[in-house]
């Protein structure tokens, strides 16, 4: 059985703990929050121990691994605390602020010779699982562009840190950006090489950016746009692919459909999700089998692209 520590019981950490829950070959012995009322709520379901400092939980608590769901200017710092005890982690996405900090995780766990992963769930969906089958297979021929929009409110219910960059590491690019380049660098096996961007904040004093639009190049060839925008109006996420002989179509990032032959067709879902498979991956990634976790150098990947993307600003 995989005894899972959690640092951080906010949403994300629920998500984690209803995929542990249906997990046999895994269960959560330890939560850690500044707020020991939402430690106590996801720890209960599990008779699990409480802490209000992490330091306290890794001391007192056998763990196999940590899953860490703090704000993005903690993950280093947290990470490599419980590596260098010998705990292997589970860092939420991004994995860090920027190179140097992944640099150092990923040293940290060589060193300690413990494991770290990351949590990019965009592999996880069956759309992005079929859509990596179709460009690879070719059968709608090359890959030629991506583009992107994502629009939403995006200061809508978000915690204070989040919304101050030196705290966060960016706005939508460092949030959405990150999810964006984990699920085309994952279907294209490429990594973003050249960019240009423009972003920034008009609608209030926030440090964080709300919106973007970036133009880049994948090393594969690939041509991608993106169009993040977090100021009032409706929800919308849809992402085109568009190939040699089709097109493909991802809304938000489950429903897929394919335009072939002069007609859409959707693509059957089978409703699993991505915390489960998540989950399922880092039991595995733990146990030594075979598995599709992500990896910190996958992770790191992320990390360099959206700095290319912060730094060749117009």
């Amino acid at each position: 059985m995989i005894k899972i520590g959690i640092v951080g019981a906010g949403i994300i950490a629920k998500a984690h703990a209803d995929a542990i829950q249906k997990n046999e070959e895994c269960t959560v012995v330890a939560v850690a929050d500044i707020v020991k009322e939402r430690a106590q709520e996801i720890a209960e379901s599990f008779g699990a121990m409480t802490f209000t400092d992490y330091h306290d939980m890794c001391r007192m608590c056998d763990m196999d691994v940590v899953i860490i769901n703090l704000p993005h200017y903690l993950h280093c710092e947290a990470a490599c605390f419980f590596l260098e005890n010998k705990v292997n982690v589970f860092v939420e996405k991004p994995m860090a602020m920027n190179v140097e900090e992944c640099d150092k995780m990923i040293e940290t766990a060589k060193s300690n010779r413990v494991k770290i992963a990351v949590g990019h769930v965009q592999q996880y969906t069956d759309a992005h699982r079929n859509l990596k089958e179709i460009i690879k297979s070719e059968e709608l021929g090359k890959l030629l562009r991506v583009t992107e929009v994502r629009n939403i409110n995006y200061f809508n219910n978000r915690p204070a840190w989040f919304l101050n960059k030196e705290l966060s590491g960016g706005g939508i690019v460092m949030n959405y950006g990150a999810h964006t380049l984990d699920k085309l660098y994952y279907l294209t096996d490429s990594t973003l090489e050249d960019v240009c961007s423009i972003y920034g904040n008009s609608m209030n004093q926030c440090s964080i950016e709300e919106g973007a639009q970036i133009l880049g190049r994948l090393s594969c060839g690939t041509s991608i746009s993106l169009s993040y925008t977090g100021s009032e109006g409706p929800y919308h996420y849809e992402t085109m692919f568009y190939f040699e002989k089709g097109v493909a179509k991802v809304i938000g990032s489950r429903i897929l459909s394919l335009y072939r032959d002069g007609k859409w067709c959707d693509i059957e879902d089978s409703g699993a999700t991505m915390p489960d498979r998540a989950i399922e991956a880092l039991v595995n990634f733990l146990k030594g089998r075979e598995h599709d976790i992500t990896t910190a150098e996958h992770g790191r990947a992320v990390i360099e692209g959206i700095n290319k993307i912060y730094k060749n600003t117009l």
